[in-house]
């Protein structure tokens, strides 16, 4: 596939997963009776049809449909290829651990708070969300088209996820991990489209 077709199903899949992730989750927060708390509440609440009746619905479409863009997404990181074969191999790695935290996305939208299930499913995205970023990060901070900033970012998003998947100190670090992550899926495309790779 050519570079520039690649270049923009990353800005469309990236587009998507910010877009449908944020304004599903901003109408399903919207109709969250009482409003929800950050502090308090975890963000897996508002797909739970029995705390957000009206809402829950919409947040597990954010998720489903979030979790598919997260998929070609992660087939765009192919543009950070060099000929290293060290990179190379990190970027693979870091795009099969991509495509798992998309599935894991995918199925906390099927398996909503409040299913047996979910719990497995959003154990799953943490972690695989965590190894994404080391290995992405690691894939191409020797490229030269890559900001450096941006590895500093993904090191402090590293660190929120590794302490929420490490030892989980409340709701409000699960809502931070998962910004953060939308706001490094951002840097990523501004990256590639300002320094093409």
């Amino acid at each position: 596939m050519p570079l520039s077709k690649i270049l923009k199903l990353g800005m469309a899949s990236a587009a998507g997963i910010i877009a449908s992730y944020g304004i599903f989750t901003l109408i399903s927060g919207l109709l969250y009776p009482g409003g929800i708390d950050p502090l308090t509440e975890y963000i897996s609440y508002l797909g739970d049809y029995g705390k957000n009746p009206s809402g829950g619905i919409f947040y597990n479409i954010g998720c489903i449909l979030g979790g598919s863009f997260i998929i070609p997404f992660v087939i765009s990181l192919e543009v950070w290829k060099d000929e290293k074969k060290a990179q190379s191999l990190f970027l693979r790695v870091s795009q099969l651990i991509g495509f798992a935290d998309g599935i894991a996305l995918i199925f906390i939208g099927i398996f909503h708070s409040g299913h047996p299930y979910h719990g497995d499913a959003s154990s799953a995205f943490f972690v695989t969300n965590l190894a994404f970023f080391i290995f992405t990060t690691i894939a191409l901070l020797f490229h030269p088209a890559f900001y450096k900033g941006i590895a500093i970012y993904a090191l402090l998003v590293s660190v929120f996820n590794l302490i929420y998947v490490a030892s989980d100190p409340g709701p409000v670090i699960e809502w931070i991990t998962v910004f953060t992550a939308l706001g490094f899926v951002a840097l990523l495309i501004v990256n590639m489209i300002v320094r093409k790779p």
